[in-house]
C-alpha cells in the first residue's frame, strides 16, 4: 500500500471499505464499489487523482478479478469538474498532509454520495447514461440490465455490440488494419452469439440461477481478497 493510501484508509473504514494493496473497495448489494489513488510527477510536483468504478457481481469477467477499479476520475464528480485536482507542492511544510486531507474530504464529499446513489444494479440500469466511467455499450452493462430485471435492455445491448463489431470489422478489412477473421475476433463474436441466444431464450429461472452463481463466485473471491 502506498503511503497516501495508507493515510487515507483510516478515514473511510467506517463506511465499510476494505483494501488490497492500493485498491480500496466494498460490497453493496449486488455490486462492488472501488477506487485507487493514482499519482504522477510533473515539474517538481506530485499530482494525485482518485480513479473509481462500480462493477456488477454477476458479470463473470469483471475487472475486479484482476484487482482493477479504473473507470471514472473523481474530478468528474466534483463541482466544478477538475482533473488531477490534488497536488503536493515540494518544499512546502505539511503539503503532503494537506494533500491527504483534501483527498479524504473529496472522497467523502463527492465519491460516497455517488456510491450511495448507485448502490445496486437496478439503480445503475435505470440511470446508466448518467454514470461516470461506465461503458454503457458493453457486456458489463448488459449483465447490469439483466440483473436489474430489464431483459429487453440486456438483449438490445448485445445486439448493439454485435452491430458495432460488424461495422468495425468491415472498416478494418477495408483499410487493412486488422485481419477480418482473426481467431480472437471470431471467439468474441461467438461469445456474443451464445450470450444473445441465452439472454433471449433461456427460462427466467435459468437466468436467475446463472446470475446467482456468478455473484457467489464474485463474493467468495472478494472476501478472499479482503482477508488475504
Amino acid at each position: 500500500m502506498t503511503k497516501i493510501t495508507k493515510m487515507i484508509y483510516p478515514k473511510i473504514t467506517r463506511y465499510g471499505f476494505c483494501n488490497k494493496g492500493n485498491v480500496v473497495f466494498r460490497l453493496s448489494e449486488d455490486i462492488v464499489q472501488g477506487f485507487e489513488i493514482k499519482h504522477k510527477h510533473v515539474k517538481g510536483r506530485t499530482l494525485y487523482t482518485v480513479s473509481f468504478s462500480t462493477q456488477p457481481l454477476c458479470y463473470p469477467t469483471a475487472a475486479f478479478y484482476k484487482n482493477f477499479f479504473e473507470g471514472g476520475d473523481i474530478g468528474w464528480l466534483m463541482s466544478p469538474p477538475s482533473f488531477w485536482p490534488f497536488a503536493e507542492i515540494k518544499g512546502e511544510p505539511f503539503s503532503f498532509e494537506h494533500c491527504v486531507e483534501d483527498i479524504g474530504h473529496a472522497i467523502i464529499k463527492w465519491l460516497l454520495p455517488y456510491y450511495e446513489k448507485y448502490h445496486n444494479c437496478k439503480c445503475i440500469s435505470e440511470d446508466i447514461s448518467a454514470l461516470n466511467g461506465f461503458n454503457k455499450l458493453s457486456l458489463e452493462a448488459a449483465y447490469v440490465h439483466l440483473k436489474a430485471g430489464n431483459r429487453d435492455a440486456a438483449i438490445s445491448g448485445i445486439r448493439n455490440l454485435q452491430h458495432q463489431r460488424k461495422e468495425a470489422a468491415e472498416r478494418n478489412a477495408q483499410y487493412g488494419v486488422f485481419p477480418a477473421e482473426s481467431p480472437f475476433q471470431a471467439a468474441v463474436d461467438e461469445e456474443l452469439r451464445n450470450l444473445y441466444e441465452f439472454f433471449s431464450s433461456a427460462p427466467e429461472k435459468e437466468i436467475k440461477e446463472c446470475l446467482l452463481a456468478n455473484e457467489r463466485r464474485a463474493t467468495d473471491f472478494l472476501q478472499g481478497v479482503s482477508n488475504s
